[in-house]
């Protein structure tokens, strides 16, 4: 458990951060964290990650590969759905699909 902007150091600046393994992202209070203005940093944690893992974008076919052949799921914890959650709902499908 850590802020966007420490998750998504990690995921820049260290080298021995492995998320090839990650199989489930769990966003807590989505909402609250877009309201607090976290939602570049949310979206570059998502992109990073698939990035990371190799996954195909868009319904690409993966490569058969132990990080790609069990799917990481993202779920986002969300008292409401307000636009901006759902566009950040929108942003994890498609770097996990």
């Amino acid at each position: 458990m850590c802020t966007p902007g420490r998750l998504l150091d990690h995921l820049e600046t260290t080298a021995c951060f492995n998320v090839s393994p990650l199989r489930f992202l769990v966003l807590d209070e989505a909402d609250r964290l877009l309201d607090l203005g976290f939602e570049q940093q949310v979206t570059k944690i998502l992109e990073a990650i698939a990035s990371k893992q190799s996954l195909p974008a868009n319904g690409e076919e993966a490569t058969k590969t132990p990080a790609t052949q069990a799917r990481r799921q993202t779920f986002l914890i969300s008292a409401t759905m307000t636009e901006h959650v759902k566009r950040l709902g929108t942003a994890a499908a498609s770097g996990s699909s």
